[in-house]
């Protein structure tokens, strides 16, 4: 390039390198009017060779030299350089090479620049521009008054407006004399205020033994200084510069400090950039250094962090247990909390809220503990007996203390006087399938808690054991053992009574009693099956039960030793009578054995004394007879009889 001419506008004692310029070709053959500048920069090509370029049928080319193909060229056309970088720009005529020539053109990217405006009191802001990829940058306030350029390496402004609004700032890069004004703006809008609020920080949360988080509520375009303070709520460190361009909840994590053995006091600093100094501070929020341990049947909670005071509003502690918060609220001055609501062997997660005016918050490090005792358990105290009808099984059944939590029960169970361990559950009842009803067995109960502690036996308890017999008149005498195991004891005892088909005859009350005579006249039930029910003073408490008996009256029969056949209408035949006979064969011989008389039919009208029509001398009979019973049981009956012949 041999050579430039320019025109330089200075206007004060602001810099401008604004004004008008000319450059010359290696050879002098053609003019540009700028060499330099952003991408999407436009050339204007004048060529000082006559005829020129497009006239006098000179016909021209020009090479772009960014790899672009060559376009005609007429004098006066405009090139557009689209893309970054260092090129060659050529004229080529059609009728000699003489006057062909070029001139290197520089493009730069063009890239808005990134800078942050800030707010300051009295209206006055601060702009700062973050990079240094021009050389120098132009500040544009957008309110009438003249652009502000300032070098890279000092690009910061401080501009003062009329009244309090949101403004837009627009900076764009320039690199100096010799370039186009031609890179793209950057705008950005600004809070112009009178004065600065304070921030307010929303919460701190310690997140694990090294980081802690804190969370506030920012303005736009103002800058913060987000403080520390180690143990204490009066000495502050900076650290860190904080700035966001719009109102945001701004989350900032300190990483590699000590929450676990320390608290930490955190205070939002809103900054003025155009004084250097802090216009407004946040109320201070501070975490809580806070440990959990477990003793003897409670967890004790501590904790340590700064005291309350005008500038940290410490109001009040929150203890959170397992997710939900405990009540009430302890005094802000308060740190220590026993929590005695705990059961042996559980894990309980805590945290300690720490709470200020306004909903904020400071949450500790959750911290988990699994709770112990070394209380003995309490025994059992009731348990339920219930024999299966067969009497070789029984389920037992007890209550759990809520007091303690149990991990395993140990059911011992009596042989020959002495309890040894039949079996062990997680459950609170078990079903012994070894059992039998005259085997005398009792059971006792006893359970290791969550924390390995052994508890007492329990209260001896005996299954009912239910027994019975049928008298020769076909009455019934039932009896059963006396029920324990309720600490309480028995209220009363019910007798059911069914018969055959399952059907139920009867409730009786027995009261305390542990027998009962069942004497009633039944000519329709041969068989009963009776159940004892208990039933403890605690009405909470389930019933105990005892195995099913199965009584069978005999089928009995009844007759006379003898009987006058006279027809006199009194005793003239000998009658069977009986009860629960389904099926009845009878025959009647004398004393040599003949065969008299024969019937299938009990209520038939019996033998009149007579054989073949002829009446039978005085004298001694026999009957023998076969009797099936409502059980499809048979029996043989006989008996002598006595035949009278009375006048």
């Amino acid at each position: 390039m041999r050579g430039k001419v320019c025109i330089l506008f200075i206007v004060g004692l602001l810099i401008s390198w604004k004004g008008w310029c000319q450059y010359t070709s290696t050879n002098s053959k053609f003019t540009v009017n700028e060499v330099k500048g952003c991408t999407g920069l436009n050339i204007q090509v004048t060529h000082n060779v006559l005829p020129a370029c497009g006239s006098g049928g000179i016909f021209c080319v020009i090479d772009y030299g960014d790899g672009r193909p060559g376009q005609p060229f007429v004098n006066g056309d405009i090139a557009n350089y689209p893309t970054a970088g260092n090129f060659k720009l050529k004229i080529i005529y059609s009728t000699t090479t003489v006057d062909n020539d070029s001139i290197p053109v520089s493009i730069t990217a063009n890239e808005p620049p990134a800078f942050e405006p800030y707010s300051c009191n009295g209206n006055q802001v601060s702009v700062k521009v973050t990079e240094s990829n021009y050389a120098y940058y132009i500040f544009n306030y957008n309110d009438a008054t003249a652009e502000v350029t300032k070098p890279a390496n000092s690009a910061t402004d401080i501009h003062t407006y009329a009244t309090s609004s949101v403004r837009n700032v627009s900076v764009r890069g320039y690199n100096g004399p010799g370039t186009a004004d031609n890179c793209v703006s950057n705008t950005l809008p600004v809070t112009v205020a009178a004065v600065l609020p304070a921030a307010k920080i929303s919460q701190v949360e310690v997140l694990n033994t090294t980081d802690v988080k804190v969370d506030f509520a920012s303005d736009p375009s103002i800058q913060y200084r987000l403080m520390i303070g180690t143990n204490n709520a009066t000495s502050f460190q900076q650290y860190k510069t904080i700035y966001s361009p719009a109102a945001a909840t701004l989350t900032e994590t300190i990483p590699n400090i000590r929450p676990d053995d320390n608290f930490y006091c955190f205070r939002v600093d809103t900054y003025n950039p155009c004084g250097n100094n802090v216009a407004a501070s946040s109320p201070i929020v501070c975490s809580t250094n806070f440990d959990v341990a477990a003793q003897n049947n409670q967890n004790n909670l501590t904790w340590n962090t700064a005291t309350a005071s005008g500038a940290h509003p410490l109001a009040s502690f929150t203890v959170v247990k397992n997710s939900a918060a405990l009540t009430p609220t302890l005094a802000a001055s308060l740190r220590a909390y026993s929590d005695t609501d705990v059961v042996c062997g559980t894990s309980y997660t805590y945290r300690l809220e720490s709470n200020y005016p306004g909903n904020v918050k400071s949450l500790s490090l959750p911290k988990t503990v699994t709770a112990f005792s070394t209380d003995i358990p309490a025994a059992i105290q009731n348990i339920s007996a219930a024999v299966n009808p067969a009497g070789n099984s029984v389920q037992l059944s007890w209550v759990q203390d809520p007091a303690f939590n149990a991990a395993e029960y140990t059911i011992l169970k009596s042989e020959n006087g002495s309890y040894t361990p039949r079996s062990t559950t997680t459950q609170t009842n078990f079903t012994d399938d070894q059992y039998s009803t005259g085997s005398g067995s009792c059971y006792k109960i006893q359970y290791t808690d969550a924390c390995n502690n052994k508890s007492l036996q329990s209260l001896e308890a005996c299954p009912l054991a239910l027994t019975g017999n049928v008298q020769g008149d076909n009455a019934i005498n039932i009896s059963w053992t006396p029920y324990t195991g309720w600490t309480g004891g028995v209220k009363n005892y019910f007798i059911e009574k069914y018969n055959a088909n399952g059907e139920l005859l009867q409730t009786i009350d027995a009261g305390s009693n542990t027998s009962y005579a069942d004497n009633g006249q039944d000519l329709v039930n041969q068989v009963y099956r009776y159940i004892i029910y208990a039933y403890a003073n605690d009405g909470t408490i389930t019933q105990s039960v005892s195995n099913t008996l199965e009584m069978i009256k005999r089928p009995n029969i009844f007759y006379p030793t003898g009987f006058t056949p006279n027809n006199d209408g009194l005793n003239d035949t000998f009658t069977v009578f009986g009860q629960f006979v389904t099926k009845f064969e009878m025959g009647i011989f004398n004393r040599w054995g003949e065969m008299m008389y024969t019937t299938e039919d009990i209520d038939g009208a019996g033998w009149d004394g007579t054989y073949k029509g002829a009446l039978m001398p005085e004298g001694t009979y026999v009957f023998k007879a076969t009797i099936t019973d409502l059980t499809g049981k048979t029996f043989e009956r006989s008996g002598a009889i006595f035949l009278i012949h009375k006048k």
